[in-house]
């Protein structure tokens, strides 16, 4: 959900380098932030841009020679559940799960299986994506994380890559 203004906050000390600067680095991704990134694209063509978006971008990294290591969300933390049932207009269940959004866990699991398929690792986090991620850059197993939730910051990432 991220930290409202953070990006802006922290606007001076960002670098801008190029992608090329990535090759060896192995990186997290935060693959929700793909999906509602795709699902977010006006005047679309394509029947499964998720995939489609997905795949490119997979496939872009390892071009340049960048580790992708896919981190998905477990089950979000209670207040974050509510957070966004109400912004759904939806009901959590009796196991904190979010009512009607079958779609985005379907589209979450075909992307999931895309990249399995593409020889890249796959790992459920406990509950956010992001602090999953940020614990493999705490234990060396990966360079930075792919995300625009600036929540990785605070589950203690010290390498984000936002866009490229």
């Amino acid at each position: 959900m991220g930290v409202k203004g953070l990006w802006r906050a922290l606007n001076p000390i960002k670098e801008i380098i190029p992608i090329s600067s990535l090759r060896g680095k192995v990186l997290a991704v935060d693959l929700a932030i793909w999906v509602v990134q795709s699902e977010t694209v006006t005047n679309n063509v394509y029947d499964c841009i998720y995939l489609r978006q997905t795949f490119y971008k997979i496939n872009h990294l390892l071009e340049h020679g960048v580790g992708v290591i896919i981190v998905t969300d477990g089950r979000a933390p209670h207040l974050k559940a509510q957070t966004i049932a109400m912004r759904l207009g939806v009901d959590l269940d009796r196991n904190n799960k979010i009512v009607q959004r079958r779609r985005f866990t379907k589209i979450m699991k075909e992307c999931e299986t895309l990249a399995k398929s593409l020889g890249i690792t796959v790992l459920k986090g406990e509950s956010e994506a992001e602090a999953a991620a940020a614990k493999l850059q705490q234990d060396g197993l990966v360079d930075g994380v792919i995300t625009t939730d600036g929540d990785a910051f605070l589950y203690g990432a010290r390498y984000t890559v936002t866009c490229w």
